[in-house]
């Protein structure tokens, strides 16, 4: 007997769900991939012949490669033994939280809505088996599971023949599937996929009558039934039933297969497009006038779906409006060879998203029907949301809270994205998220099992089934490159597309192409970056930088070669506008979306509480601190490869003034009379001051010094950085302590850790400082306080924190990740302690920069406004076909 604790394979038994005929059903956990799977034990004698393995093995190889999500997914098949050394087969499937149909169906008659929205489902995973060549047999209710949200999942593809030919089911306890059984399955004959149609008949009957169509209190009763009468009309036993609805049910229970379905798709189209609210024959099939309007589904943001009298599937939809062109163009259709098919035609679609606003990072499924992207509704957090074009309902994402980058898998079954920590998958559309990496971004798939993403300046790719990531491109020092970022692999697998930064300062970035068998690098295209690869054969990246405007251009996949020249596409700017999918269609947002990065100043309490903004314009701030009479800011603006021009905002008169070019992390003497910053110099980063009224040139503070970290209250003490990293200053760097006065250094840390900025208590003992390690032990960027008398050094944040700052009082440490502003009780005068776990302050739009007020009271952020996420719908722009617009615009001038 199999119990709780007891693993099979890489499977730990959790809890039994069930049992059937058809062996026992455990909930256990995947200790490889960390995920809940259904586990399906199967009794021995199930595989008794060397015929029922091979037919097993078979039929479940089939059932795995199906991918839809409406078909529960089969992981891994194999064999265990018991303790008497007795071979039990096992099929790991996905595990759905929730009851079957036939739990559902018990309590009585569905809604018709719901009823005809699972047939609708449940049909469209049928048609995908179909397609390919498998028969699921043993159609049913207590074969089809139905998640907490309510969405249909068929089981068990390929066991019905299994049992049948091993004898898996007695005579007598068969009685729930024999109520389902077509005539000719009834009759024994060989069957195909329509009678499935003919058994999704028998459910749907079921789920709007409430009672199964031919009932009977034993087996060979209910045979005679469905071989010789007809079931009760469903409007004689149900009042306002449609009649429409009558017809679907009666045309998929015809007795002979001739006069059923030929296709469960051409159901679910009869289902979807069918008027509930008329009680006449009126009806839209799939062989219907295309007269009739057609309406984009749309969803709310608190998942539920907003219905439209007459709905109609993404496929179906697209087949109703080229089907109408078709008819607009016949004459033209004529002039076409009979073996030279038109071009697919190109069609542009809106679609609504009520209660979303700021949408971006757009990600289509390959099969079309789903979108992802990031947006945060009016009132809440941001995060990942998966709008389902065939039902128009739109839910989250589960634990991608402050997440924007994500990509399905070719074969559309995952959905891969960027964390607020690290990298995360999920199974569409309703898996538990499975993390892959505690940190990296820019998650991008290299195969159905094996993702790629940019992480400290390198390439990583990492496998679904486990193991530490491997860096597979990194920067090159001597092209005096900073970071590889944006990976894109070609179709092929051989060239991966990156973008590159440089250690120059002003140096735009450029796309660069990696041969990944030879290791060889070349610059593709000066002066871009964020590539993505189009079906069509195109490369579309951004001019400039990330935020620049869209272009296309032909390439050889093979080869890496460009074939023509760049084409500006979708009047966009910025890659998080736009998602391609492997269908050739484009998604991408319905507003410009270049002001993503630009940044207002605004006052808020010590506690969080929004209090009023400064009249300044957008800019992209990188770093702010105020003066020591709380009367000016220092801020950096417009950043380029780490560095920024620096400006003075005086907040009396509102004027700004550039005082130096090329700086970071720039800090008030402790008198307000001088800048001091980190500033990039003939190539290479140091520390400086210069005097606010510029009586006198800057100057060098230390030339052995990379950066400047922080500077004690007084203004005696500065923290400096020393690295040899020729790629980042910052990177594998010893921090050290400067007294300005006697001249003398004092080691703070030598752990050639990263390091970034310090902060110092009121009394100078202690030092906050973030450290960023640049490994996979840890999480990234966690903040440390140090003893400087003792050389203690405590951790601080849970999790990511950087940017520290002392409070006046020395009662708090604040701190940020990439959202959130965060402060932590403190004491120090008789040794430091935290009193408490950090607190959350102030969630902000948008990546923020903080500076306490000197005189306590007020935190200044720089952060994207509040006011840019409006009360009013956002919406995609959905472009079918894009690939043959591209193939128009910029067809390649040379060959590949």
């Amino acid at each position: 007997m199999i119990k709780p604790g007891q693993t099979i394979s890489h499977f730990e038994i959790i809890e039994k769900l069930g049992a059937g005929g058809m062996g026992l059903v455990y909930l256990a956990q995947d200790t490889k991939l960390d995920r809940r799977v259904a586990l399906k034990v199967l009794p021995p004698h199930a595989l008794i012949s060397e015929d029922d393995r091979a037919r097993f093995y078979r039929e479940a190889r089939a059932a795995a490669a199906l991918n839809h999500p409406n078909i529960a997914h089969v992981y891994e098949i194999d064999e265990t033994e018991d303790a008497d050394g007795v071979s039990h087969p096992f099929i790991a499937m996905e595990y759905v939280d929730g009851g079957t149909l036939a739990d559902r169906t018990a309590e009585g008659p569905l809604p018709l809505k719901e009823a005809v929205r699972i047939a609708a489902d449940v049909a469209a995973g049928l048609h995908v088996a179909h397609e390919n060549n498998i028969v699921h047999r043993d159609v049913k209710g207590g074969n089809v599971m139905l998640t907490s949200g309510g969405i249909p999942k068929i089981l068990d593809f390929g066991l019905a023949k299994t049992a049948a030919s091993t004898k898996l089911t007695r005579m007598g306890s068969t009685l729930g599937t024999v109520a389902y059984m077509s005539p000719e399955q009834a009759r024994g004959e060989e069957v195909d996929r329509r009678s499935d149609i003919w058994s999704l008949g028998a459910v749907l009957y079921e789920m709007i009558t409430g009672r199964v169509p031919f009932p009977g209190d034993y087996e060979q009763a209910v045979v005679y039934a469905i071989l010789n009468q007809d079931p009760e009309p469903i409007t004689a036993v149900r009042s306002g039933v449609p009649m429409a609805l009558e017809w679907i049910v009666s045309k998929c229970m015809a007795a002979d297969p001739d006069d059923r379905y030929q296709s469960a798709s051409e159901i679910a189209v009869d289902l979807r497009t069918t008027d509930l609210s008329g009680s006449g024959m009126t009806r839209v099939s799939s062989r219907s006038s295309v007269s009739a309007a057609v309406e984009l589904p749309v969803g709310r943001a608190d998942g539920t779906s907003v219905s439209s009298e007459r709905r109609v599937s993404f496929p179906v939809m697209v087949a109703v409006v080229v089907g109408a062109l078709a008819v607009g163009f016949l004459a033209a259709m004529f002039a076409f060879r009979a073996d030279e098919p038109p071009a697919p035609v190109v069609r542009r679609l809106g679609v609504q998203l009520p209660g979303h606003a700021e949408i971006s990072h757009p990600s289509l499924s390959s099969d079309g029907r789903f979108i992802a992207f990031s947006s945060a509704p009016v009132g809440s957090q941001g995060r990942l949301w998966l709008h389902d074009m065939t039902t128009g309902a739109t839910n989250a994402i589960t634990q991608s809270e402050n997440s924007r980058l994500s990509e399905f898998s070719p074969d559309g079954r995952w959905l891969v994205f960027e964390r607020e920590v690290g990298i995360a998958a999920v199974l569409v559309p309703d898996g538990t998220p499975a993390v892959l990496a505690d940190s990296g971004f820019v998650p991008v798939w290299m195969s159905n099992t094996e993702v790629m993403f940019q992480y400290a300046r390198r390439i990583y790719r990492k496998s679904l089934d486990g193991g530490p990531p491997e860096p597979i491109v990194s920067p090159r020092a001597d092209r005096n490159e900073s970071a590889v970022l944006f990976p894109c692999l070609l179709p092929g697998g051989r060239f991966l597309v990156v973008t590159v930064d440089y250690n120059e300062v002003g140096k735009p970035q450029d796309l660069a192409l990696v041969d990944l068998n030879t290791g060889d690098r070349s610059i593709l295209v000066e002066g871009a970056a964020a590539a993505a690869y189009a079906p069509s054969g195109h490369l579309v990246y951004a001019q400039g930088d990330i935020d620049g405007q869209v272009l296309a251009r032909p390439i050889g996949a093979g080869t890496g070669r460009l074939l023509g020249p760049a084409v500006p596409v979708i009047g966009r700017t910025g890659f998080w506008t736009y998602g391609i999918g492997l269908d050739g269609s484009l998604a991408y947002t319905g507003a410009e979306s270049g002001q993503e990065s630009h940044k207002s100043l605004y006052w808020i309490s010590e506690e969080g509480r929004v209090l009023d903004t400064l009249a300044f314009a957008l800019e992209v701030y990188q770093g702010i601190q105020i003066s020591p009479d709380g009367s000016k800011v220092l801020a950096g603006v417009d950043p380029v490869a780490n560095f920024s021009d620096i400006y003075v905002y005086d907040l009396n008169t509102g004027m700004r003034d550039q005082i130096n070019s090329q700086g970071t992390v720039a800090m008030w003497s402790a008198d307000g009379r001088d800048v001091m910053m980190t500033a990039a110099r003939d190539g290479y980063s140091m520390p400086i001051r210069q005097p606010l009224d510029r009586s006198r040139p800057e100057e060098a503070i230390d030339t052995s010094a990379r950066f400047l970290a922080g500077m004690s209250r007084d203004g005696r003490y500065l923290v400096l950085g020393l690295s040899d990293d020729e790629n980042d200053f910052r990177a594998n760097s010893d921090l050290q302590l400067l007294d300005l006065e006697s001249g003398g250094t004092t080691p703070v840390d030598t752990s050639s850790w990263n390091h970034f900025t310090a902060s110092f208590s009121p009394d100078g003992r202690y030092i906050a400082y973030d450290i960023w390690q640049d490994d996979w032990l840890g999480v990234d960027w966690r903040l440390h306080v140090r003893d400087l008398q003792t050389g203690g050094l405590i951790r601080v944040s849970p999790n990511w924190g950087f940017l520290p700052q002392w409070s006046p009082d020395g009662k708090y440490i604040y701190y940020q990740d990439f959202r959130s502003i965060y402060r932590v009780p403190v004491e120090y005068e008789t040794g430091f302690k935290m009193l408490g776990p950090s607190e959350l302050v102030h969630r902000a739009e948008g990546f923020p920069f903080f500076a306490l007020h000197p005189n306590g009271g007020r935190i200044l952020v720089a952060a994207p406004p509040s006011s840019r996420r409006g009360t009013t719908s956002s919406t995609f722009d959905l472009v079918l076909n894009w690939s043959e617009e591209l193939k128009r615009i910029a067809p390649p001038s040379s060959s590949d």
